[in-house]
């Protein structure tokens, strides 16, 4: 079965605590990712990863480094991928940064509550970006995992309703889920076209227990068109991420057409829109 990762990061080492290594990916520098991409392109042609979704998340990069030809080698290795970029909505020239970013090949824009501290007085600066990205039919990518003790204080699905009454053209990502608050996810995206739903980390989290049927009602009450795969590669491994993900479409009687949809076809034709 052909995939299409949704959810791809490049840090190579990782430490013991997630969040060390996360914040680490704040400073990858041109010199690292290449050096990370390079160990994982391997792993990732190994376990049929025809195409993905990788993440940037140093907010300055191109600012400092030309990544045109690290971005076309990622294609070349992986045709019909995407790069996206974290940005900084509050860098006073974030547009000349988009500007730059776009020219060298990226194909979406992510925001991060957590990590970025987003709260509801950011939200206005964060939709005039996504009208940016709009504009130039860029993919826009939101993490909408739930937990830490800032859940109440950046609240990302809050984020996401907002922005989506403002972007209808472009596709708005809902990374995890939404995590615990699936059913939440699943309201926003039946309402609007243009949400969809992503399935990293969340999914393998949530196993054995009530909330892992709740993903599955959603992903079927909304149609599976709208629904990607996604692993969170390198922080679960990738292996046991698409085995586990597969066991569990088919333990609540997905068929193998809708898994295929799910797996690889749903984001390709995305990108192709």
């Amino acid at each position: 079965m052909k995939i299409f990762d949704f959810n791809v990061h490049l840090p190579c080492n990782l430490k013991s605590d997630v969040n060390e290594t996360v914040l680490n990916e704040y400073n990858m520098n041109l010199e690292q990712l290449t050096k990370c991409y390079t160990h994982h392109k391997n792993t990732l042609k190994n376990n049929q990863v025809h195409a993905a979704n990788f993440m940037l998340f140093n907010q300055n990069i191109f600012f400092k480094n030309d990544l045109s030809s690290f971005i076309s080698n990622i294609n070349n290795d992986f045709q019909g991928s995407l790069i996206s970029a974290l940005i900084d909505f509050r860098q006073q020239n974030v547009y000349e940064y988009l500007e730059i970013a776009v020219k060298s090949g990226i194909k979406a824009i992510k925001f991060h509550s957590y990590h970025q501290k987003i709260s509801n007085s950011d939200f206005i600066d964060i939709t005039k970006i996504c009208k940016y990205a709009e504009k130039h039919n860029l993919i826009i990518c939101i993490d909408t995992s739930y937990g830490t003790s800032k859940m109440y204080e950046y609240d990302n699905l809050k984020l996401a309703c907002f922005i989506s009454d403002f972007i209808t053209k472009t596709p708005i990502v809902l990374l995890h889920s939404g995590g615990a608050r699936i059913i939440e996810a699943m309201l926003l995206a039946d309402e609007k076209k243009n949400v969809f739903l992503e399935t990293s980390f969340s999914v393998l989290f949530y196993l054995n227990s009530s909330i892992e049927q709740d993903f599955a009602f959603a992903y079927k009450k909304i149609g599976l068109d709208k629904i990607l795969y996604g692993s969170d590669f390198p922080y679960v491994p990738l292996e046991d991420s698409i085995a586990k993900t597969i066991v569990y479409f088919e333990k609540y009687n997905f068929t193998s057409k809708e898994i295929e949809k799910i797996m690889y076809d749903n984001a390709t034709n995305l990108i192709l829109r």
